[in-house]
């Protein structure tokens, strides 16, 4: 597959209709990580202070400081003016002062690496999956695809059997 990201330099406006997605790796050097921290709120240092596995801690802290970061970018505020908090279901958003605003916001992360997604006026979802190979695919889909998927994943030529299951679970 072609690589078709670009890389950028620093955000731009994010204008109505358009949607910025930013592929970000979240194994950063220590310099970069510690800079990172610094970001974020006391809770959310204390948050990633629970991670059992440091290398978790350290994705989680990039993760939310470049959440943060472009945020305040996108709204025009400062970073320390951003706050999180968690929907019905777990996901993220900003508010309260900013629950009006028309900026919507998903992160997802797999591994070392993590998709933020950020639109305008519009809902966003948005999903990365990091591919490893799976013994049991067909358990898996069997609990969570529809009889449908479940066959036309089957269908499916068995070295074409993983990059089939993770098309159709990163669309659920």
């Amino acid at each position: 597959m072609a690589e078709s990201w670009q890389p950028a330099r620093e955000p731009q406006a994010l204008p109505l209709n358009e949607v910025h997605v930013w592929r970000l790796a979240l194994d950063q050097p220590d310099a970069v990580w510690q800079r990172l921290e610094r970001v974020l709120t006391p809770d959310e240092v204390a948050r990633a202070d629970r991670f059992y596995f440091a290398r978790d801690r350290r994705r989680f802290v990039v993760s939310r400081a470049a959440v943060r970061l472009l945020l305040a970018h996108y709204l025009e505020l400062p970073s320390s003016a951003i706050q999180f908090y968690a929907g019905p279901y777990g996901k993220p958003y900003a508010g309260p002062k900013l629950e009006a605003t028309p900026l919507q916001f998903n992160v997802s992360h797999s591994e070392e690496m993590a998709l933020l997604g950020f639109v305008r006026q519009r809902q966003l979802g948005i999903d990365i999956e990091f591919r490893k190979p799976l013994a049991e695919i067909r358990e898996i889909a069997i609990n969570f695809f529809s009889p449908h998927e479940v066959a036309t994943l089957m269908g499916l030529p068995s070295t074409l059997q993983p990059l089939g299951f993770f098309n159709c679970w990163s669309r659920k």
